[in-house]
């Protein structure tokens, strides 16, 4: 400050920013005489201030009648070569502030005029400070600290939460610091000292807006204090004053959140839960505007747990049945529910109902992991009542068995859930049925006899629609699975539209349920039907686990009915689309590796089929592995490779201890041919009676061509094969279909009857060319070339100029997989020497210099 030409210096900044700090500084810093002013804690009397200053200067006190314009005179007459500090300036009274402003703008020679004030209220001196001749001005906003600031103080262990609660003041963070985090009893004390000093609605005001925790506008504070608008602005701006509130725009906070919560530590028990009542009240008057999380803790500090509750359990019915909700915000939604559930306090009515919607949230709309864990917590708190836990593990055990894979321990949660729900009939009903399904768990199949028997008995007439649709499509997707011949026709006259919600999902789970079931039972017309109907309803409903079972469900559909165009490349897509989910990814290796198998690709086959989530569960057989083990056993007996015979029995055990046939045509299938080719005819003649036996009464059109076709095998009877053949066609199955009819062939072919092999053989030839079955097509054409017939491939023999025909398309596929000539001969049933011939011809017409550059165009061209 050496400088002899006046100055003025005004420092800004909230409170607590050390505007005190720097003003002091410029003290100690000044040479000649210093005065120095508090401005706060005096009286609103006229001049007061300026009293003080006179005072300190040592002139007369300014009298009430005094012309300001002579105050200011007198004033500036004693101020050269003076530093003046005026802390907190804005808390002068108007008058001592009009003097000071005029003496601001006609400062002597080495006068130094420093004042304080709180950011975001008037400038005391004014705002023509700027223009003054021959005043030095100079302006000092003080910032808060940043984190690396706050880290420099406090250390790193504990930085980001002080510097969140002091909001980067300085004074806050190192009080802060100081307690480790604790509320500093300085700043408590000076919160309860402003609190006292403001008037009533002032007090109020900044009670309500440290409880709201956020910033609010006027009209909510209105609604909160409950007195007319413009004296709840007088009141804000009174607190602001007072150092308890910050004003921006149009909002007021009260902040930063150390600050609030002095505020709170100052409140007494009842007046912080009526305050809490009363911000509940005006945030449930808002509705929709009001965010869920504060209206759950309003609620519990006002003790009034039944209006969260509703709140809570409104939000679950809010969410978009159309489209992805963000998971995150369901999962904190779900974790609210969870805790209101485990509140004791809250009425049993009341918290029945948090446990349905916490239990359709979670099963619908969580990630399966997420939401088993979210379940254990709540079922192991004691003080959750029966029924509801009932509820939550009817929940929990349907998740463990539709997307866990667990299906034994889900059926144990499912067995315990029917015990706690003794005085909810409806939903234990819907545990039996889920019971009933023979598709899950090891249990034998008369068990789920008995809970499918147990249920049907169960279900009260006034169930809500959603549980008797739920107890409707168990029973019938049962029926299914147990081949019942009843169940296609229930499944059929199941409706595709519900009015209730509930019912629609479960509608849609029904559909899914019965395409799968239908598909492999064989009914593969009625399986489109149902897979269409599901496919209908999910357009209308959100369910974060139904897109991915459909598409597999159509993977299947589309192998068996022959659908291959394009079916290798969707099968890679979903498996990317839904990496490490099992049913996915079994599903789409199972695909791939029967294409794989078809096209005399054995590497890719057995590395498809060798997933792990393609082996049978513990003590079970589902369906997905019986047809994995058949098609493993049909790799070994085409490569001569030893088979499997521990493999084969095992999963001949797992369906025998199971008791039920239906979902192990592929497997019977592929064990008459090992046990055949193993010379094992009797162990093959027993299977086949034993499966037929099962099968009597039974409406499973893929398991009576399969036994037929065995008995074929084991007679070698062309007519038996033709039968089966005519079975496969009418599901249809073309593949299956083409095998049988290759099959006849060759019977009639042993027994010297070529004319009437010849046009089976044909007719195999056409159906295998067309699904793209490279390798069992060409064994057929070779075998067809071998009685003298030309194979007559499905697209003509036209000249194709620079285009690749179709033998060399086959080729080309086999040369990029990395397959040798002699491979490739093996797989086509040609000689090394035309290989070569063809392996020359597709290098040249691709352009390739090298078999590592094939690359075999979309379009086959």
């Amino acid at each position: 400050m050496d400088d002899p030409a006046p100055a003025v210096v005004i420092i800004a900044g909230a409170p607590g920013m050390g505007k005190s700090h720097h003003a002091a500084r410029i003290a100690r810093e000044a040479t000649g005489r210093v005065v120095v002013v508090a401005c706060r804690g005096l009286p609103d009397s006229p001049y007061a201030a300026l009293g003080e200053l006179l005072s300190a200067l040592d002139l007369p006190p300014a009298a009430r009648g005094d012309e300001p314009y002579l105050l200011g005179l007198r004033l500036l007459d004693a101020l050269a070569h003076v530093t003046v500090v005026l802390d907190d300036l804005d808390h002068a009274d108007d008058h001592s502030l009009a003097v000071l402003r005029h003496a601001a703008t006609r400062l002597p020679t080495g006068a130094v005029l420093a004042a304080t004030h709180t950011t975001g209220r008037p400038p005391p001196l004014g705002t023509g400070l700027s223009s003054a001749n021959d005043v030095h001005v100079r302006r000092i906003d003080l910032i808060p600290l940043s984190l690396a600031e706050v880290t420099a103080v406090t250390g790193p262990e504990r930085a980001a939460g002080i510097y969140t609660a002091s909001g980067g003041i300085p004074r806050h963070a190192h009080e802060l610091a100081r307690t480790g985090g604790a509320l500093p009893a300085v700043i408590a004390e000076t919160a309860a000292e402003r609190l006292r000093a403001v008037a009533p609605l002032a007090r109020t005001a900044v009670e309500a807006l440290a409880l709201l925790g956020r910033p609010a506008g006027l009209a909510l504070l209105t609604e909160i204090c409950a007195r007319p608008a413009g004296a709840v602005a007088t009141a804000v701006d009174e607190a602001s004053r007072a150092g308890l509130c910050t004003i921006r725009g149009e909002t007021a906070a009260c902040e930063p959140p150390v600050v609030a919560d002095a505020v709170v530590h100052a409140l007494p028990l009842a007046t912080r839960r009526a305050t809490h009542a009363a911000i509940l009240a005006a945030l449930v008057r808002r509705d929709d505007e009001a965010p869920l999380d504060d209206l759950v803790r309003h609620g519990r500090g006002a003790g009034d747990l039944v209006t969260v509750a509703r709140h809570a359990m409104d939000a679950v019915l809010r969410i978009p049945r159309d489209g992805e909700p963000d998971p995150a915000d369901t999962a904190h939604l779900a974790r609210l529910l969870r805790d209101l559930l485990r509140d004791t306090d809250l009425p049993f009515r009341v918290r029945a109902g948090v446990g349905g919607r916490l239990n359709h949230l979670v099963v619908t709309r969580l990630e399966c992991r997420q939401t088993m864990l979210l379940l254990r917590e709540v079922l192991g708190d004691r003080h959750v009542p029966a029924g509801i836990r009932g509820e939550l593990r009817l929940g929990l055990g349907l998740l463990m068995m539709n997307q866990d894979g667990d299906s034994d321990g889900g059926r144990a949660e499912l067995t315990r859930a029917v015990g706690e729900l003794h005085r909810r009939p409806a939903l234990a009903a819907r545990a039996m049925t889920a019971l009933a399904l023979p598709y899950w768990g090891s249990a034998p199949a008369e068990e789920h006899a008995r809970w499918l028997a147990r249920a049907e008995n169960a279900l009260p007439d006034r169930a809500e629609a959603g549980l008797r649709a739920a107890v409707t499509v168990n029973r019938v997707t049962a029926l299914l699975q147990f081949g019942d011949p009843r169940g296609r026709r229930e499944a059929e006259a199941t409706p595709v539209h519900a009015d209730d919600p509930g019912a629609r999902r479960e509608l849609l789970r029904g559909h899914s349920n019965f395409a799968a079931a239908t598909l492999i039972l064989g009914h593969d017309a009625a399986a489109e039907t149902h897979l269409g109907r599901a496919a209908t309803l999910a357009e209308q409903i959100s369910a974060v686990y139904t897109a991915p079972i459909l598409a597999c469900t159509r993977l299947r559909l589309d192998l068996a009915g022959g659908h291959w165009d394009g079916l290798a490349r969707r099968a890679e897509e979903h498996l990317a689309a839904y990496a490490g989910n099992p049913y996915v990814s079994c599903t789409g290796n199972l695909v791939l590796g029967s294409l794989a198998l078809a096209r005399g690709d054995h590497d890719e086959a057995a590395r498809r089929l060798a997933d792990p989530v393609l082996r049978p569960g513990p003590h079970r057989m589902e369906a997905e592995a019986a047809v994995a083990i058949a098609a493993r056993i049909r790799l070994s007996l085409r490569t001569g490779a030893p088979a499997s015979a521990r493999e084969l029995l095992d999963g001949l055990d797992r369906v025998r201890a199971k008791g039920l046939w239906t979902w192990s045509a592929d497997l019977v299938d592929a064990g008459v041919a090992a046990f055949v080719h193993a010379g094992d005819t009797t162990g093959a003649r027993l299977l086949t009676t034993e499966f037929s036996e099962a099968l009597a009464d039974r409406d499973y059109p893929h398991g009576h061509a399969v036994a037929a076709a065995c008995a074929a095998l084991l007679d070698d009877d062309p007519a038996l094969h033709l039968e089966a053949a005519a079975r496969y066609a009418a599901m249809p199955r073309p593949y299956a279909q083409a095998l049988a009819l290759e099959n006849a062939a060759r019977g009639h072919l042993g027994h010297g009857n070529a004319p009437a092999a010849l046009p089976l053989l044909a007719q195999a030839f056409a159906l295998l060319d067309a699904l793209g079955a490279t390798y069992d097509a060409a064994r057929c054409a070779r075998l067809l070339r071998d009685n003298g017939e030309a194979p007559g491939h499905r697209r003509g023999r036209p000249g194709y100029g620079g285009h690749l025909s179709p033998r060399e398309r086959e080729v080309a596929h086999l040369l990029a997989a990395g397959r040798t000539n002699r491979e490739i001969a093996e797989v086509l049933f040609l000689s090394v020497r035309t290989v070569e011939h063809h392996v020359a011809s597709v290098m040249r017409k691709l352009g390739a210099s090298g078999r590592d550059e094939v690359v075999v165009p979309a379009d086959g061209h």
